[in-house]
């Protein structure tokens, strides 16, 4: 990974965990670290066949868990896989160019360069580099949003959230979160995961009032993804389709929210003109209208009443 990519990823997990409650964002430092000790057996026994050293010393219920060389080599699971499941669907959320390298054997491999050759447009390619400019790019993107209060503030109508939401229930991918799973179509989930989301309770939580920006609407978006990586692994089909929606759903979020910062900036500009016009137009400028408005009216000089006989008055007669 580059030094560019490295200084993506720690931001990108930190807002990936944005949207776990905090029973969740326990379990993820339990696994981590049931983890990290799997994963110091399983160096050191790799260590050891390679120059006949010794393995790493651990606890003896970690050492049972751990892999032998002979399945770290045709396994397409890694410690976090198997027993890492918050973990595991964590690090499966992660977006080109951040994706941690799949497995030993996985089926995924050649099943992703397939998809990639399918999305990719007909006559048009890139290298390598560009490819990964552009998906770092869109990375920064989503990570921008934090400072963009029109991502964060509250909205006092659904109008844009509910035009957002009919957007992506129309992608191709979004089938598989229209409703709720229930526990005939996979048993086990409820046991699995204690905070279910989907579409449809996305819906009426926007109607509700409970989501009210779009910061709240992404993070339920990635519980929802969270979940379904959890329950069926990042190296399933449903790992798949999940990386590809929320990666869908960030990008319409991005767009939407450019967009309406776009249009607040215009309506500013143009009420900024308006107002500054009306303060510096001219006295010429104005309307007649306006001018008989502004202007005083004349003063008409005062008038004496006509006499009714002609010629000097005559002193009244004294009785």
């Amino acid at each position: 990974m580059q030094k560019d990519e490295q200084a993506l990823l720690f931001p990108t997990l930190e807002r990936l965990t944005v949207c776990l409650p905090r029973h969740e964002l326990l379990e993820i430092v339990k696994d981590a670290e049931e983890v990290e000790a799997l994963l110091k057996i399983e160096i050191g026994r790799l260590h050891e066949k390679l120059n006949n050293a010794q393995p790493l010393s651990t606890a003896k219920e970690v050492t049972d868990k751990a892999m032998s060389v002979n399945e770290m080599l045709t396994s397409f699971e890694t410690p976090a896989d198997k027993f890492g499941a918050t973990v595991s669907a964590l690090i499966g959320r992660l977006r080109k160019p951040l994706e941690t390298p799949h497995p030993p054997h996985s089926t995924l491999i050649h099943h992703i360069a397939q998809r990639d050759k399918l999305l990719q447009k007909p006559g048009k390619t890139e290298d390598l580099d560009s490819q990964k400019k552009k998906q770092s790019e869109q990375v920064q993107a989503l990570l921008d949003l934090q400072k963009n209060p029109i991502f964060t503030n509250k909205m006092t109508e659904a109008t844009a959230l509910l035009s957002l939401w009919k957007r992506i229930s129309g992608h191709r991918s979004a089938n598989v979160f229209r409703r709720a799973v229930s526990e005939r179509d996979a048993p086990g989930y409820t046991d699995k995961i204690l905070f279910p989301v989907d579409l449809s309770l996305i819906r009426k939580m926007v109607t509700a009032g409970i989501i009210d920006s779009y910061a709240e609407f992404q993070k339920y978006i990635g519980l929802m993804s969270h979940n379904c990586v959890k329950f069926n692994g990042r190296e399933s089909d449903y790992g798949i389709v999940a990386r590809e929606f929320e990666s869908y759903v960030d990008e319409s979020i991005v767009t939407a929210v450019n967009a309406a910062t776009e249009a607040a900036i215009k309506k500013g500009e143009v009420e900024a003109k308006k107002s500054l016009q009306k303060k510096e137009q001219p006295a010429s400028s104005l309307s007649v209208s306006e001018k008989k408005k502004t202007e005083a009216p004349a003063t008409k000089p005062k008038s004496t009443p006509p006499s009714s006989v002609s010629g000097p008055a005559t002193a009244p007669a004294v009785a």
